[in-house]
């Protein structure tokens, strides 16, 4: 798997300082933001652009939510609910089990109650989700809140690289 080299962190924040006044905001995505080490840290020096900024989040991690919403370090959490919570070990590749994504999602779903403003929760309509499903996820979210959903896009792979995995694969077969 490759990796993108690290950027400097003051590298970013001279980039976004140079730019601040042509921007209205900064997204911070993933992976998982809130699987960085210091990233509380990370979007405190953001924030010292004074740019307002958003957070891309699956909810499995809804200590650090807490903390980065009590820290006033993040304005939107835009959260990524897969689908019911029996789906979410087919959904997540094996990586959340029910009783997680049950878990972190309630007390996600409790934050939001106390901070309305901060949260907006999606869902990407992948062909494993029926519209049963979305209508399930519709019913988990907390009173008051709507779910948006989101088309699902397969992933493009360049020619070059199917044609290369599927001579590997094939290699692997034969052996």
């Amino acid at each position: 798997m490759e990796a993108e080299p690290l950027l400097p962190l003051a590298r970013l924040k001279a980039f976004l300082a140079s730019r601040a006044r042509w921007l209205s905001g900064v997204t911070v995505s993933g992976g998982e933001p809130t699987a960085v080490p210091g990233i509380g840290m990370i979007l405190h020096e953001i924030s010292s652009c004074g740019l307002p900024i958003k957070l891309d989040t699956n909810a499995m991690r809804p200590d650090v939510v807490e903390a980065l919403l009590a820290e006033g370090l993040v304005e939107l959490f835009s959260v990524d609910v897969k689908g019911p919570f029996g789906q979410y070990p087919a959904l997540s590749g094996g990586a959340v089990s029910e009783h997680d994504a049950r878990r972190n999602l309630s007390r996600l779903f409790a934050l939001a109650e106390k901070r309305p403003e901060a949260f907006l929760f999606r869902t990407t309509r992948v062909p494993q989700l029926s519209e049963t499903d979305i209508t399930t996820v519709r019913g988990m979210l907390p009173a008051g809140f709507t779910l948006a959903t989101q088309d699902y896009k397969p992933p493009r792979r360049p020619h070059a690289l199917a044609d290369s995995e599927a001579r590997r694969t094939a290699g692997n077969m034969v052996q």
